[in-house]
C-alpha cells in the first residue's frame, strides 16, 4: 500500500542508544515524528467512546418519552428526533473508528518500517 510506511522530513530520527530505558522510551522518538497523526487517532478514538455511550441514553430517552404517552398513542413524528439521533450517533462512531484504527494502523507500520530499517 502506497503511503503506510510514510518517511518524515526528519531521516534522522533513531531509536534511543542508552540500553537502560525501556524499550518504549527507546522508541520514543519514532513515535514523535508520527505525533500528530497520533493524537488525531487518539481522539477520533475518544470521540468514538463517547458516540458508543450517548446511544444507549438517546434510547433511554426515546422509551421514556414513549412511556410517558402510554396512555395517549405516540405519533410517528415524536419518535423521529430519537431515531435520526441514533442514526447521526451509529454515523459518527463509524467515521470516529475508521479514522482510529487507519491512523493507527499507519502510525504502528510506519515505526515497524523504521524500525526493520534500522536493523
Amino acid at each position: 500500500m502506497p503511503g503506510i510506511a510514510e518517511r518524515t522530513a526528519d531521516e534522522s530520527v533513531t531509536i534511543d542508544p542508552d540500553r537502560s530505558l525501556g524499550w518504549l522510551r527507546r522508541v520514543a522518538p519514532l513515535l514523535a515524528a508520527r505525533r500528530g497523526r497520533f493524537v488525531v487517532a487518539l481522539v477520533a478514538s475518544g470521540l468514538g467512546v463517547l458516540a458508543s455511550l450517548a446511544i444507549p441514553v438517546v434510547v433511554g430517552q426515546a422509551i421514556d418519552e414513549a412511556l410517558a404517552a402510554a396512555t395517549n398513542p405516540v405519533p410517528a413524528s415524536t419518535m423521529a428526533p430519537f431515531v435520526g439521533g441514533m442514526l447521526a450517533l451509529g454515523v459518527v462512531r463509524a467515521a470516529c473508528g475508521f479514522v482510529a484504527r487507519d491512523g493507527l494502523a499507519r502510525v504502528a507500520f510506519g515505526i515497524e518500517h523504521d524500525l526493520r530499517s534500522l536493523l
